[in-house]
């Protein structure tokens, strides 16, 4: 049974989707999937979590963290960023509707809530109860976990595409 979680949000900052949306979103898995996950929930996030839309935690048990977001929905992109590159690194955000905007020599990521929600949901999410089926993959077969190694994005972000199926 998965616990659905949401600490309080920071002033300036929002959660992506609800409670409701997370539940909603994990009905439509097989079971098998999300079996041994703990908890689902809204959280802050630290600072080493600032860059990201959510981690998979194994520490006290497996656990989703989704990360609040700044509430204007702008996401400042470093001095010296090229287009080019922000365009293949940002491929799925844009096909959910993310904007990228100049502003001088610096770019902006720029959501709609509705955009953001739904890129929560069926890829942010999605890619983590990725990892979560590759954890338990692993220990299942006595190996050990490799968090953050190439082999485990890779499955996380295949598991994602094809659960989540992509906005056209």
């Amino acid at each position: 049974m998965i616990t659905y979680f949401e600490q309080p949000c920071l002033c300036g900052w929002v959660y992506p989707c609800t409670l409701e949306d997370l539940s909603n979103a994990t009905e439509s898995l097989p079971a098998e999937d999300i079996d041994g996950l703990r908890a689902i929930g809204l959280a802050t996030a630290t600072r080493k979590d600032c860059s990201a839309n959510a981690r998979y935690i194994v520490d006290r048990g497996p656990a989703i963290h989704i990360y609040a977001f700044p509430s204007n929905m702008i996401f400042r992109q470093p001095a010296g960023t090229k287009r080019p590159l922000l365009d293949l690194q940002c491929l799925v955000e844009l096909r959910y509707g993310m904007k990228i905007i100049q502003d001088g020599n610096r770019f902006d990521c720029v959501w709609r809530p509705e955009d953001l929600r739904e890129f929560v949901l069926r890829h942010v999410l999605m890619h983590e109860i990725g990892h979560h089926v590759y954890y338990k993959s692993r220990i299942q077969s006595s190996l050990r976990r490799t968090p953050g190694t190439t082999a485990s994005e890779q499955f996380a972000e295949a598991y994602a595409l094809r659960n989540g199926s992509i906005k056209v």
